[in-house]
């Protein structure tokens, strides 16, 4: 065994190539771990033990909370059930549920946003050893339909804001759905149509009080058992069912907290979550488990992003998460205030960013580095987010340096995870010290890795510093997709490893960081390999850019790239087919390859400007925010092909 860094451990040599596969790293853990990974946290096994756990411990704390909505449509302030309330409800629902003839292993869908009835819904299953499935809010009725048959769920669980989508799908399916739930008003239309199909129809309250909490008789699920299928929206082809079982769950949850023991941080029932990431992503559901599983309480959005500061303001959260687009956005908010500020403002701000960077870098703690800065000039960042925050989560995608940076001045420490659906969220987190900055920090202590290397990429795993494909295993990864075990197959290694397609180095903090996309790689005609989801970060860091979608192929020499403009360039340039607009991106591009020292051949040599941001909405984006790509060349094709006409007939004239 062998120590890397503060808290990462090898436990074996680096392994030669055979002819079944390539060179591979040793395997990696926790120091928490190095004897035996984690499968329960507090004496549970389960997530029903482990609420049950917190009610009996912390049956008086805030739980769940909600701003109740007036008639005029102003919210007032947040109010809360207790966690013997919250337990209370949930057995009122599963009495409900069970009277519906919902049984053990039955699934419930659910198709809305963030709310209280989400969590009840959740908690009840856990109570009648049933199955959630997640249905995105943002997905269009050809999902609803796949993973309404595909799952084969009997009750669904449907917000107003959804109803009319789900009851457009309602003919086409091919399972049972015998009852449904609604939260809010109700969109008649639609319950009409859910009616005439032989459906249940009830409002969620009315059907929950029809029922009392000790007329259900608990079927308390096995570790094994599956909790949830979490359907991955995935960039080509159908959803994939993630099956997650409790142990899954409970394994990662013992592993973050493991992980924050030895960094120092405690959570208790004094902290706080804004709920507003999608339940439907196992990213937002192991925390809001972890939340509960300490005590503490969450405050659930109105499901309106315009209205999403509001609600941060009103719950004055002290964890705030987020994926990296939402802290992009705040960032960019901020300079483009400072933008139109006086001289002597931006001067003042840019000196205060500079030294507590400086200090922080240096080690320095973060209440240290920030006397005498943090209230006089980024007090008002800080209360955005309600004053109250003590650490940002950030995960989903990478988070480019500098917005990390500027998380960490102006606003909160940051905390940058990694893990996939897979892997349900829980497998690295980086902490909040200048060691282990840029980086998405040592494995959690219910995760095991180990890096394989990518011969036709040059990665070697096996080096000195290694460099491959991450391959993760450990009792936080999943039980397989459902009912494909082909697919499932397809993504495990011999000794029970999955293969993630992202390539990552282990530098010597013991820290994992992502250097490719195995699975986002392509050659130029020239035979130069791209890595494009590297570059488009790159190039997401200059002032220009808000969005961009690099593209090349075996039989063009050169990128070239469809960009989103931030404002301040349309600003300048409202035209944005205009030749002086394009010819301005293209030198921004170049400033920003010199400037990342990018090389010849990953240079942007032609560009089209898009007016619309890519948006799961225009399904150029999916739901954990990341590009679509065959949707994007579907779309642009033909600028795609206009551009390299264009490059080709200059390169002519030449």
């Amino acid at each position: 065994m062998t120590a890397v860094g503060p808290l990462t451990v090898r436990l074996s040599e680096p392994t030669p190539a055979t002819d079944s596969h390539p060179s591979r790293s040793g395997i990696y853990r926790n120091k928490a771990s190095a004897e035996e990974l984690p499968t329960t946290y507090n004496g549970c096994s389960t997530l029903y033990e482990l609420f049950n756990k917190s009610v009996e411990e912390h049956p008086n704390n805030k739980c769940l909370g909600w701003r109740p909505v007036k008639e005029d449509g102003s919210a007032g302030p947040y109010e809360f059930i207790t966690f013997k309330e919250t337990q209370a409800r949930a057995r009122q629902l599963a009495a409900a549920l069970s009277k519906a003839g919902f049984k053990s292993k039955d699934k419930l869908g659910i198709y809305s946003a963030n709310n209280v009835e989400w969590m009840l819904a959740i908690r009840a299953c856990d109570v009648m050893g049933g199955v959630i499935v997640p249905i995105y809010d943002s997905l269009g009725e050809s999902a609803v339909e796949y993973i309404v048959n595909h799952s084969e769920l009997s009750v669904a669980l449907v917000d107003t804001a959804n109803l009319a989508k789900f009851a457009k799908a309602v003919p086409q399916f091919k399972t049972k759905v015998h009852t449904l739930l609604y939260v809010g008003s109700g969109d008649e239309a639609a319950l009409k149509v859910c009616r005439d199909a032989g459906i249940s129809v009830q409002p969620f309250n009315e059907f929950v009080a029809g029922s009392t909490p000790d007329e259900v008789t608990a079927v308390p699920p096995k570790p094994d058992d599956m909790c949830c299928i979490m359907y991955t929206s995935g960039t080509t082809g159908t959803p994939k069912g993630v099956m997650a079982t409790h142990r899954n769950y409970v394994s990662g949850i013992a592993g973050a907290r493991n992980l924050l023991v030895q960094a120092g941080i405690g959570f208790s029932g004094d902290d706080c979550m804004l709920s507003f990431l999608p339940l439907a992503h196992s990213f937002g559901r192991i925390l809001e488990e972890f939340a509960l599983s300490v005590g503490g309480h969450i405050g659930y959005w109105r499901g309106n992003v315009k209205l999403l500061m509001d609600d941060v303001a009103a719950l004055r959260p002290t964890l705030f998460i987020a994926v990296p687009r939402i802290l992009e956005r705040v960032e960019d908010g901020v300079r483009g205030k400072l933008r139109k500020a006086g001289a002597v403002s931006r001067a003042l701000f840019n000196a205060a960013f500079a030294y507590k960077l400086s200090l922080l870098k240096l080690g320095l703690p973060f209440g240290v580095a920030g006397a005498g800065v943090d209230q006089v000039v980024f007090g008002k960042v800080k209360q955005a987010l309600g004053g109250r925050v003590r650490f940002i989560v950030s995960g989903g995608a990478p988070l480019a340096p500098h917005v990390e940076d500027f998380c960490n001045v102006c606003m909160a420490p940051l905390m940058q995870g990694y893990g996939l659906t897979e892997t349900t969220a829980a497998s690295f987190i980086m902490l909040p010290t200048p060691k282990m900055a840029y980086t998405l920090g040592p494995p959690l202590s219910a995760t095991e890795f180990r890096l394989e290397s990518v011969p036709e990429l040059k990665y070697d795993a096996s080096g000195p510093t290694p460099k491959g494909e991450i391959c993760i295993r450990g009792p936080m990864l999943f039980a397989g997709y459902y009912k494909d075990p082909e697919r499932t197959k397809a993504d495990m290694d011999e000794d029970g490893f999955f293969h993630t397609g992202d390539i990552g180095t282990v530098n010597e903090q013991g820290c994992l960081k992502i250097i490719d996309r195995k699975k986002n790689i392509f050659k130029l005609a020239q035979g130069e390999y791209i890595a494009v989801e590297f570059l488009e970060q790159q190039y997401s860091s200059s002032d220009a850019v808000e969005q961009i979608w690099v593209y090349g192929s075996p039989h063009e020499s050169v990128l070239v790239a469809v960009v989103v403009p931030k404002k301040a360039f349309t600003d300048k340039y409202p035209d944005l087919d205009s030749k002086e607009a394009k010819q301005a991106m293209l030198a921004e591009l170049s400033a920003t390859q010199k400037a990342k020292k990018l090389k010849g051949f990953e240079a942007i040599k032609g560009v089209h400007l898009f007016g619309e941001h890519f948006t799961i909405e225009n399904d150029l984006m999916t739901p954990s925010m990341k590009l679509k790509r065959p949707q994007l060349q579907t779309r642009f094709q033909p600028q795609i092909d206009a551009l390299y006409r264009e490059l080709k007939a200059a390169q002519a004239a030449r």
